[in-house]
């Protein structure tokens, strides 16, 4: 058995859930945000220095490997709902992330629809 699942272990996997539950609905109140409702997209700014649409690109490439990080830590911590849900719900805050930063690069015309299509079939050709 898994040293990361901890399966064997009951009291441990009821304080992983109950840590797991307590971070899930405080983020639920106090952090959870929109991208289109809490980010002023009416206010990018077209005018910035080349190099930091560069800088925001290489961020949005990482943030698109998510299904590669995801998919590979799921099956060590399936065994533990505590743990998987954590990563899941990390997942999908990644998610907004890359979403959000990708919205940026269009928005501010930094980048193109075609320009992203070439990024993300970049990065998705390997893991």
């Amino acid at each position: 058995m898994s040293e990361l699942t901890h399966a064997g272990n009951p009291e441990l996997e009821v304080a992983l859930w109950r840590m797991y539950r307590d971070f899930f609905d405080m983020a639920e109140r106090k952090r959870r945000w929109s991208i289109r409702g809490d980010i002023p997209w009416d206010q990018c700014n077209r005018g910035l220095d080349p190099a930091i649409a560069d800088v925001v690109e290489s961020f949005c490439a990482v943030e698109l490997y998510l299904p590669d990080y995801v998919s590979r830590i799921l099956p060590v911590v399936r065994a533990s709902r505590g743990r998987a849900w954590f990563y899941a719900n990390w997942g999908y805050e990644e998610s907004k992330h890359s979403l959000a930063l990708g919205d940026w690069l269009l928005k501010s015309g930094h980048r193109s629809d075609e320009q992203m299509a070439d990024l993300e079939g970049m990065v998705y050709q390997r893991e």
